[in-house]
């Protein structure tokens, strides 16, 4: 049976409330910072810091993950989901936040969440501005190492056809 992050999330009691259908979990300004590929469908989104906010209010959450599903390839029978924070990038200090952020969601999935954790995933980080961290910058490579890709703006969310 195929999972689904519906399901991963529902099943996971302090995310259970906060699942959204579509990029609902969102708000308006950080919806379009996402883009939907054509052959891509939003199969749901969580605020993870809103979610993790009242149980974790001291340690650097993750904001969200969203949900989706590849139309193209009938080989794809699970969802996957893509974390996505979005965050200034105007420093290099500015990584390390992000990073540290990262280093929690991820050991918060595998001892809470191993539902979610098994799914496919990305993690990225949306600057809220202007990005200026060097492409050569040590930060840029410690974040390719852990698997984190720094976009612009704007993330295009799915596979290319």
């Amino acid at each position: 049976m195929a999972e689904t992050f519906e399901n991963a999330v529902k099943t996971c009691p302090p995310l259970a409330e906060h699942y959204c259908p579509g990029m609902n979990a969102l708000s308006q300004a950080y919806k379009q910072k996402i883009v939907v590929k054509s052959n891509t469908t939003v199969t749901g989104s969580i605020n993870m810091d809103a979610a993790l906010g009242a149980t974790h209010p001291n340690d650097s959450r993750w904001d969200y993950g969203i949900g989706y599903r590849s139309r193209t390839g009938a080989l794809e029978r699970n969802d996957s989901v893509c974390w996505v924070e979005i965050h200034p990038a105007s420093s290099p200090h500015n990584a390390v936040e992000v990073l540290t952020k990262l280093a929690f969601h991820r050991q918060w999935l595998t001892n809470n969440a191993p539902k979610l954790a098994s799914l496919k995933r990305e993690f990225v980080w949306v600057a809220t501005g202007k990005v200026a961290i060097p492409p050569h910058h040590r930060h840029r490579r410690l974040m390719a190492t852990e698997g984190l890709k720094l976009q612009g703006q704007v993330h295009q969310l799915g596979k290319e056809n």
